[in-house]
């Protein structure tokens, strides 16, 4: 007797998110800043388990602008990430342990200023200026269903469409792309730490075969507490450490207040 193939199922989800905040002052004489501060976004994730590859696939974009008094828009978040992961289930090791290959896409939509300048702001970034692209070709370590890291030899490139951008980060400016080789480990944390508290916390290192005691770092922490089923408080802290654009740690946190809606 013949039993008919079932075709693996993709497992999806999708979630945006808008959130608003505004301050007004008049004839205040305590002090305070007028402002307006407006953003949006949307995360998806799609994973499929066959009979050969485990697949999972996650995006994230984000925008958001703010408008303080006296002062022109600006950007107050920028972000394009797309991560892609499979995992082969033909050989397993420890029954934890996959061969993998894992592709981490990051870049922005629109230009960035440095307004640190006593003079007119600075363009220190742009659309694919600069774009990252890491392919890590190694194993895949679960642990519980809610962890996991992989780890492997990781091809990076940095690419910088801008031929005036170039230089700031280590471009050449006849190339579009710089090259490099090394190892590189993405640790990423998908947890409920309470019913109403949700924990996404990514670390990614990479490091250069040429450059391998400056390797580069990334570490995101997103907690969620949901209030209800479309009010949430997130919270988010990104530290970064890329001794190709800055020695010193660079660091970002935003605490959000807003709605969110499930598209899928």
């Amino acid at each position: 007797m013949a039993f008919a193939q079932t075709t693996p199922q993709w497992d999806t989800s999708a979630r945006g998110k808008a959130s608003f905040t505004q301050a007004g002052f008049y004839r205040w004489h305590d002090g305070g800043v007028s402002s307006l501060a407006l953003s949006v976004g949307l995360t998806g994730k799609a994973g499929r388990e066959g009979s050969r590859w485990n697949q999972e696939h996650e995006a994230q974009l984000a925008y958001g602008l703010v408008k303080q008094n006296g002062l022109d828009v600006r950007k107050a978040e920028d972000v394009i990430h797309v991560h892609l992961s499979f995992s082969n289930t033909d050989h397993l090791f420890l029954g934890k342990i996959h061969p993998s290959l894992a592709v981490d896409l990051r870049s922005q939509f629109s230009s960035g200023y440095d307004y640190s300048k006593a003079t007119a702001p600075v363009r220190i970034s742009g659309f694919l200026a600069p774009a990252t692209f890491v392919e890590t070709l190694g194993i895949n370590v679960d642990q519980k269903n809610y962890a996991n890291a992989h780890l492997g030899i990781a091809a990076k490139q940095t690419l910088v469409t801008d031929q005036s951008l170039r230089s700031r980060y280590k471009v050449r400016e006849s190339s579009v792309i710089r090259n490099e080789l090394g190892l590189s480990t993405i640790i990423k944390v998908d947890h409920g730490i309470f019913p109403n508290v949700h924990l996404d916390q990514t670390i990614q290192l990479f490091a250069s075969f040429n450059q391998p005691n400056r390797p580069d770092l990334l570490s995101e922490t997103l907690i969620t507490m949901t209030v209800n089923r479309w009010l949430h408080v997130n919270l988010e802290y990104v530290a970064k450490l890329d001794r190709d654009v800055a020695r010193s740690i660079q660091m970002k946190e935003l605490l959000s207040l807003g709605i969110s809606f499930v598209l899928i």
